[in-house]
This record gives structure tokens, C-alpha cells and sequence, in this order.
């Protein structure tokens, strides 16, 4: 953990702040949810009740982040070990056995969310370029480490650019789409079509989405040690609701444009696309450009080398980045295995299961813990200036 501030106001970091929110935002939009298979699984397949169950995962998870973002800060975490340690309960043996079951957690994240990104990526590089599906989980495999090696704050920074271009780009797509089959969408919303979906199974889409999406805690963990004021986190949760719950609700509504023709899709919008405007129009390339960004921007593997590659380079004896970048490649190689299932089946099977396994540990820490180890931070400051 960091050392002691300087007693001066500090200066804003609005970069790295909205960076932090950009790169919330480029974890949620990654392999499922820039290709549309995400919005089918846990939205769209209820049909127009998807306009309402779109708005609350991201709100419950915003309000959870700016709790443990405070935390983070207060007590200048360099990584998810500082809050593990110390979050849950001053026991240091309690903070061990959650160091464990982080460290299980984000290595599970890895292993699903690198092997889902290098799944959407192969699958976009074979439809759009011919490029054979598993050279191009490989090629993308390189990409993902070259990231990973220049940190946390890096990826902050780098997101903010990235997820402008993103956000951007699926606005302009989604618009269009929904415009080619607005008497579609609005037929399935006059309707009321759910598509036969049972309500209990809407609710539990619901829940599952909110445990699965949790996934940046242990990445923004790591940005947020790094802040400097209360109004840094308080922007990086309301900007990241605000985006990904409006661009969530967005692309759901392009994906219910084209049901029921495309459920069974592995690249929906992509299939979409090509349909209404051509492989050859503007479009396609650039929602294409657009998707592999979304790829790109997957945190995972930073949350992971953040917090293992200090560990293996304990004495300093190697070049950090050098380091980073062998750890990266080592989980994106084990990735590679589980990307040969398929983005649908990752999607449907794999992120559920990772859900059950972080949500509840994120999320209790946000909502419960983070809250009342801030009140004890600043109530101790407050006697200790007393005294």
C-alpha cells in the first residue's frame, strides 16, 4: 500500500477517473455483449420486458463499485490483495482465507472471460477476414498480453479513448438497426411479446446478469488505489452506470429488432448487419473495428497481473512488464483451450457459473463491508485528529 498523501487538496485526476468508468465499460462490453449473444441470454429473450430488466443490473453494481472504490482509496490499494486483506474482517487469518478465495476468483474470471474474448474474436477475425478461427485466437491471444503488461492505471487511461470510440460506434449501429426494423420492435413492444419466458426465469436472468457483470471489482480495485479524492470514485460509478446501463439498453433493444430470426445466432448484430446493409457497406466494418475494440478492452487479465505479477517478481529481480507479460500469455494460453467451446457456449454456460462463484463476494463487500470499514476508517481519522 502507498504512503502518506500530501495534506494539500489534491488535483482532480479526471482521466483516470473516467478512464476507470471507460474500462467498467469495456469489461462489460466484451465477447457476449458487443456480439448480442449476452443481451439474447439474459434480456431479449423476455421480449419487451427487456426495456425495464436492462435498468438494474448496472445500478446495483455501481452503487457496490463506489463503496469498494472508496475503500480502495482510503487505504491506497495496489492491488484486489490490499482489500481482500482487510475488507471483510481486521482478523488477519479471515483476510488470508479471502485473499484465497479472490485470487480463486479472478483466476476463474481469467479463464472465462479471456477464453469468451478470444472466442468473439476468433469468430469475428474468421467471419470478416477468412482468417482461420483458431490462428486468429492466438493472434488476438498477443494483443490481450501487450496490454496487460503496462498496468492498471494504463488500461484506465488507454479505455477512455477506447470506450468513446465504442460507445460511439455501437449508438450509431444500434440506431441504424432499429430504424431498418422499427415495425418489428415496435410490434414485439405493442404486443407485449415475452416470447414465452416464464417469469421466474426473467428474474433469475436478472440476478444472474448482476453476479456475472461484477467482474471489474478486482481490475478497479487496482485503478482505484490510485485516486486521489471522493469525487473520483463518485464520478467513475455514476459515469459508469449512466454508460453501461444506457448502451446495455441500447444494443438490447437493436438485438429485439431482429427477433425471433436471430436467436440463434453466434454474432447476431453482425448477422444483422450484413443482412440489412451488406458485408461491403460502411457499416459492417465498422461496427467490425468497433466489436474487436470491445475484445480488447476485456480487464481481466490486468486484475490478474496486477496482483500475481508483484508476487512472482517478488525481489525485483526482473523487468516488471517483462514479467506481466509471461503471466498474461501463460492464462491466455490456458483461455485458448476453453475458446474451442464456442462464444454461445461460454455465454450460456460458463458466465452463469462464474456469476455464482464472484457476485456474491463483490457484491457483500460493496454493499455490507465496504460501507462500515469506511465508517471505522473515518471515525479513527476524526478521534485520532481529536486526540
Amino acid at each position: 500500500m502507498g504512503g502518506k498523501r500530501s495534506s494539500s487538496k489534491p488535483k482532480i485526476q479526471w482521466a483516470v477517473a473516467l478512464g476507470a468508468a471507460g474500462a467498467w465499460f469495456g469489461q462489460h462490453c466484451g465477447a457476449g455483449f458487443a456480439s448480442g449473444v449476452q443481451e439474447i441470454t439474459y434480456f431479449v429473450n423476455a421480449g419487451w420486458l427487456s426495456l425495464f430488466t436492462t435498468l438494474v443490473p448496472m445500478l446495483i453494481i455501481g452503487i457496490a463499485f463506489y463503496y469498494l472504490g472508496e475503500y480502495a482509496r482510503e487505504i491506497h490499494a495496489s492491488s484486489y490483495k490490499d482489500v481482500a486483506l482487510t475488507l471483510y474482517s481486521s482478523n488477519r487469518t479471515i483476510g488470508k482465507v479471502m485473499l484465497f478465495v479472490y485470487d480463486l476468483i479472478i483466476m476463474a474470471s481469467v479463464l472465462v472471460m479471456s477464453s469468451s474474448t478470444l472466442a468473439g474474436a476468433g469468430s469475428l477475425l474468421n467471419e470478416t477476414l477468412g482468417i482461420d478461427y483458431t490462428l486468429a485466437t492466438v493472434l488476438f491471444m498477443f494483443v490481450v498480453a501487450g496490454i496487460s503488461m503496462f498496468g492498471a492505471q494504463f488500461l484506465a487511461k488507454l479505455n477512455l479513448p477506447m470506450s468513446i470510440v465504442l460507445v460511439g460506434g455501437l449508438v450509431v449501429i444500434d440506431v441504424a438497426l432499429i430504424g431498418g426494423n422499427w415495425d418489428n420492435l415496435s410490434g414485439i413492444i405493442a404486443s407485449r411479446e415475452t416470447f414465452g419466458a416464464e417469469p421466474g426465469s426473467i428474474v433469475m436472468n436478472v440476478i444472474s446478469y448482476t453476479l456475472t457483470q461484477t467482474g471489474f471489482a478486482g481490475a478497479y480495485m487496482a485503478i482505484a488505489g490510485q485516486l486521489t479524492s471522493k469525487t473520483e470514485t463518485r464520478t467513475m460509478a455514476i459515469a459508469g452506470i449512466v454508460i453501461n446501463t444506457g448502451v446495455l439498453l441500447l444494443v438490447s433493444l437493436a438485438v429485439l429488432s431482429g427477433m425471433p430470426g436471430i436467436a440463434d445466432e453466434d454474432l447476431p448484430i453482425l448477422i444483422m448487419i450484413r443482412d440489412m446493409f451488406g458485408s461491403g457497406s460502411i457499416l459492417f466494418a465498422f461496427y467490425s473495428l468497433s466489436q474487436f475494440l470491445a475484445y480488447v478492452s476485456t480487464a481481466d487479465v490486468v486484475a490478474a497481473t496486477s496482483r500475481f505479477g508483484s508476487l512472482v517478481n517478488r525481489n525485483g529481480c526482473f523487468n516488471q512488464v517483462v514479467v506481466d507479460a509471461i503471466i498474461a500469455l501463460v492464462l491466455l494460453t490456458c483461455s485458448i483451450l476453453l475458446a474451442q467451446f464456442g462464444i454461445r457456449a461460454l455465454v450460456d454456460v460458463a458466465y452463469r457459473g462464474l456469476g455464482m462463484l464472484r457476485g456474491p463476494v463483490y457484491l457483500e463487500g460493496g454493499l455490507i463491508f465496504a460501507p462500515i470499514r469506511l465508517r471505522q476508517l473515518r471515525r479513527a481519522r476524526v478521534e485520532a485528529h481529536e486526540a
